[in-house]
Formats: C-alpha cells, structure tokens, sequence
C-alpha cells in the first residue's frame, strides 16, 4: 500500500506541475480548456486515490457512511478522467478535419459510456457492482463483478481512437501520428499491470503520463516557438488560423521577406545575422500592437491582424516600407536589410490555411527580384491570376493522374533532301472541357510546382510508346525536350535503356533536346553528362541558341549533332539586312564546327527564302507544318513524301 501511495503521489505531482506549466492567460482555446479539465479531473482523481488509500491501510479513520461516500467519487472522478481524455484524443485527431460527423459520434458514444458507468454507480449502495466493504472496520475493500467495466470501455475507446485515426492517417497531425505510436501500447499494457496486480493503484500512473504525452506533444508552448526569435513559428501560424475559421474574422495578413540575408550572413558572419534578425522580429513584434508577428522562415516573417479599412493596412505598409529604408545598428550603422512585402485580406474557412499561404506566397512572387524594398497587394487582378494559375494546376495534375496529355508532332523540313526528315515532339494539355491551355502558361507552371519531373517521364514513355508502333515511318529522327532535373538526373540513362528495351525502337531514332539555358545552368556538369551519354549512343540538339545565355565556345564543346536557332534570331530577317548580316557567319561557324542548322518559328515564305540563302541545313515552323497529333502526322508524312 505504501508503494500505491507513493507512485500516486508522484503522479499528482507531476499532474500539478503540468497545470502550473500549462496555465495561460492569454491563449485560451477549445484545446486549453479541454486539456485543462484533463488535468483538473487527472488531480482530483488521484487525489482521491490516495485518501482512500491511507483510510483503507488505517492511517486515517473516518466513519463507514463518508468512507463510502469517497469511493463513490474516487470512481466517478476517475472514469470522468478517462472519458476527458479520450474526447480530448478525438479533438486533436479531428481539429483540422472539415467533416466533424465521426467526431461528434466518437464524442458521443464516450459521453454515452461515462453516463453509463456513473449511472450504474449511483446504482452501487444497492447492488454492490463496483465495490463493497466486506468488515465492519471499513478497512477490507472488496471488488464487485463489474469493477472492470470502466477498462472494458477504456479498451473499446481506445480501439475506436486507432480506427479513427488509420481512417484519417493522411491529413491527421505529425505530432498525432507520435502519439497514437507510444499512447495506446502504453496505456493498454498500465491497464493489463493493473488487472494483474489488483492491490497496486496504477491508474494515477497512467493518467499523469498521458497528459504528460499531451503536453509535450501539443500544449507545451515552447514546441510552437521559433527559438530564435521566440515568436511563435509556421505551426502556431496554422493553428491559431484554424481558431480563426470559427469566428468568420476578416484578417488582414502580411508576409515579409529579408532579401539579402544570405549576402549580410556571408559578410557579418551567421552570428550578426542572428542578431539582426532578432532585432527585426522585436520590431515586427511592436509595430503593430494588435497583430501577430510568426517566424515563418529562415527570412520570412508573417504577421497576422484584423484591420476592416484597407487604407489603414495600406498606411501600416507604408510604415513598416519606411523602416526597412533606414539601416539597422545590429551590425553595422550602414547596414540595409531590404524587405519585399506581400499582404492581403482574406476571411478563412476550414481547411484553408494551405491555400492562404499560397496565395501570400504567390503575392510575394510577383516583386521577382527586385533590389530594394517593396510591397504588393493582393488585389482583385492578382486574384484572378491565382485562380486561373491554380485552375492549370489542377488541370496537370489531373492530366498527370490520368495520362491524358497528348503527344503531337512538328515536322521539320529537310533543305537539300526537300522533304521531312524528322519531328520534335510536343506535349499538349487540354482541360476537362477540351479547351487547350498554352505550354507558355502549363509549362512554367509545371517548373515552379514540381511537376516537370513526372511529365518529362510520361513524355518519354508515350515517344517510345508511338516509335515501338511506327518502326517504318519515313522520319530518320524524333526529338523531345529535357530540363535540367531530367539530364542530371542519376536515372535518366537507365529510364531512356529501359524504354528503349521495353519498346523495342532503335536509340538511333531518338534525339534529346536541350535549351541553351539548360546549359548555362551548368555547364561543367551538363558537359560530363553529354559525354557520358554520348558514349552510350545518346545524340543531342541544342535548343533555343541564340538567346543570349551562353556564348558560343561553350556550346561547340558540347557533343550536339545539331542547333536549333531561336526563332526571336530570325523573325525579322526577311526585313532586316543587319540581322541577315550577323546571321550568315554564325551559321557558317556552326558548320564549321560539324553541326546540323535548324531554323525554328519561320512562318512566311520571306522568311523562308532568306533562310535558304543562310544555307540552313532544316526548318522548322508554321509555313511547312504546324504541331499536329499522332494520326494527322501520318498522313501528313503519306501525302509528303
């Protein structure tokens, strides 16, 4: 018994710690109230415990009528203890759920359970199910046949706890996912020491470790800050978003952006860039008394109010803009830190944080970059352009989902051959109405978001897919375009080996293009690369030359069979004798140096004369052949023979 008093005693300790650290004036919410009733109910359960404990072993003695009486609320305290917790489990797991339905059925059915156990304990004076005194001293306590019930339904709750959240594992917390991982096992086997052991009391045991579980997992406030700056970080900014969805609150919301902090770390040293970012976020923190500031980067700041008049939050722009104008003393006197502004206004509904965040970030995006400070508002224009951007977005994704982007064709006429030798091959995205959007608008898009990966793979499986189905076809090459991620790309040979094998084409047939950009980016690496390819049978052709990225010694060190002209190079040749001028020695270096000419984006017969006259060896645009799909591409080659 002494053991049973000493570990509860610990354990109310440890409970009464928790609420000192957890006691807050300011961030109340659902939450705090939830996990403080955890804890007001944890005390007083084991409280309990430990006063019928020392009555039991004599060392207190009371009459048998108040004995009894405090049993009595030992056991209700202790199963509105469990229930408590378990709802407040079902909480945390359903916080950032839109569809509350399996929430507010869970609640119910643990309501249901402790109304249950409490009413059949009220019952207890008359049936003697959960417990009775076998003396006349009071002192031998003795269990009744339903005394396990309340581990019964602690057991089904759990059970309910696990099928919720493998129910909605994927959008459920990080910190939810840990604590389903170590609550439950440890819980389940406290219960089974428990019922092995009857005389040991481990109940307070195992209600002070979970809420100690809860705390460090979800109300310790030190796990919401960011440790440099002591503001609350990205997490906290989501959270007290998702507060903010219940009140219909119109926010106004600022994401701030230091620009030159990685140049101020390398002259300073990281330690002066701590500094002055410190002394940025007090700054922040104080500018705006009735906002909240977050750290929600390395260099971004986010702050969060709710101003209706947006001449009010256009004036506190113009107010933080002038600041940053002005040097900061945290490292040196002459020392700028230029900042680029996004804010918005904005009424969140649930589930909603992600998509503000990109819009502040998309806001933010449309400064580039701009040397000095400067603010941009998300606007009704703005607003537009982001439903339209995230419109396309969806539609790649879809189009990705469902390997519904389609292949088309470009033939590329041959000078001396006089007829089409060869074709680029294009991807074409429609959406879900058959209406096609541009690749000038999906494909950027698909760059900035990640997708450009996926679609490059999928291109080259439907290439090697219409090669495996058209060996005879009179073109002696078809080409299609790689970024920079693809070529480098430690998988990119055996991707073009394995479909290669799995289609059965000839590699002869395949050519990849790359964009002079592509190679600017790095050259050095890019050059490795396309030596190692070319050893393996892999040709090239230099896209888009002459844009102005790269200069030409570089470009002719690279193994390409061929270079592609931009079509910006001679677009106006016909009408411009200069350019022609410039453009015929190019060209002649280009062959010199044992390389195919094509010229790209010719759409008039001028312009097409004159190409001739520069002795390009292919051309390519509008006035031979448009992109067209897989089965007008084949006629086009029968009736062009």
């Amino acid at each position: 018994m002494s053991f049973t008093i000493t570990m509860e005693t610990v354990s109310l300790l440890l409970t009464v710690l928790l609420f000192l650290f957890h006691f807050d004036l300011q961030n109340r919410n659902k939450q705090y109230y939830l996990f403080s009733a955890c804890l007001a109910a944890s005390a007083v359960s084991i409280s309990m415990d430990i006063l019928t404990a020392l009555i039991l072993n004599g060392s207190i003695e009371i009459t048998y009528s108040l004995n009894y009486a405090l049993n009595m609320i030992c056991f209700f305290v202790q199963h509105l203890s469990f229930s408590l917790m378990v709802i407040y489990c079902f909480y945390l797991m359903f916080e950032h759920i839109a569809d509350k339905h399996c929430y507010n059925i869970a609640t119910r059915i643990v309501l249901l359970f402790c109304i249950v156990l409490e009413l059949m304990l009220l019952t207890n004076p008359w049936t003697d199910w959960f417990f009775y005194f076998e003396n006349a001293q009071n002192t031998l306590y003795m269990r009744g046949p339903f005394n396990k019930l309340a581990y019964l339904f602690l057991l089904v709750e759990i059970c309910m706890i696990c099928a919720c959240y493998y129910r909605n594992r994927t959008v459920v917390s990080r910190a939810m996912r840990k604590l389903i991982r170590v609550a439950p096992p440890m819980v389940l086997a406290l219960a089974s020491m428990q019922l092995m052991f009857e005389d040991t009391l481990l109940s307070g045991t195992m209600e002070s470790l979970v809420n100690l579980l809860f705390y460090i997992s979800f109300q310790n406030n030190r796990v919401g800050l960011d440790s440099l700056t002591e503001l609350p970080n990205r997490n906290t900014f989501i959270q007290e978003l998702a507060v903010k969805t219940k009140k219909e609150t119109r926010l106004h919301l600022i994401l701030l952006h230091l620009t030159e902090m990685e140049n101020i770390n390398q002259k300073y040293g990281t330690y002066q860039g701590d500094t002055l970012l410190y002394q940025v976020s007090r700054y922040l923190d104080q500018i705006l008394p009735h906002y909240q500031t977050f750290r929600f980067g390395n260099t971004r700041f986010l702050l969060m109010g709710t101003v209706q008049k947006e001449a009010t939050a256009h004036a506190y722009m113009d107010e933080i803009l002038k600041r940053f104008q002005k040097p900061w003393d945290a490292v040196e006197k002459d020392c700028y830190c230029p900042v680029h502004c996004a804010h918005m206004f904005t009424v969140p509904v649930p589930n909603d944080e992600n998509r503000i965040i990109d819009q502040l970030e998309y806001t933010l995006s449309q400064i580039g970059d701009k040397p000095f400070s400067h603010t941009v508002f998300f606007d009704d224009e703005l607003q537009r352009q982001y439903e339209r951007r995230t419109y396309v977005l969806n539609q790649i994704q879809h189009a990705l989902d469902t390997e519904s982007f389609q292949l088309y064709f470009q033939p590329i006429y041959h000078c001396r051959k006089q007829k089409f030798t060869s074709a680029e091959t294009l991807l074409r995205l429609f959406d879900e109405n058959g209406t096609p959007i541009s690749p000038a608008e999906f494909i950027p898009l698909a760059e900035q978001n990640g997708y450009i990966d996926e679609i490059s793979w999928q291109l080259l499986e439907k290439v090697s897919t219409f090669l495996s189905r058209h060996p005879d076809l009179p073109l002696q090459t078809v080409s299609l375009n790689m970024a920079m991620q693809q070529i480098t790309d430690r998988t990119f040979w055996n991707r073009i080996h394995g479909a290669q094998e799995a289609y059965g084409f000839s590699l002869d047939k395949l050519r990849i293009e790359i964009t002079e950009r592509t190679v600017s980016e790095n050259p050095v690496l890019v050059h490795k690369i396309m030596n190692y390819l070319a050893e393996k049978g892999l040709r090239f052709y230099l896209d888009d030359f002459g844009i102005g990225y790269s200069n030409l010694y570089n470009m002719m060190n690279l193994p390409f069979e061929t270079v592609k002209l931009d079509a910006s190079l001679l677009q106006d040749i016909a009408e411009n004798e200069t350019r022609y001028r410039v453009m015929e020695p190019l060209i002649q270096m280009l062959h010199q140096a044992g390389a195919m000419v094509v010229a790209e984006g010719l759409e008039t017969i001028q312009q097409v004369e004159k190409a001739h006259r520069l002795d390009v060896d292919c051309i390519q645009g509008y006035y031979y052949a448009k992109p067209m799909p897989e089965e007008e591409l084949i006629n086009f080659l029968q009736n062009n023979k």
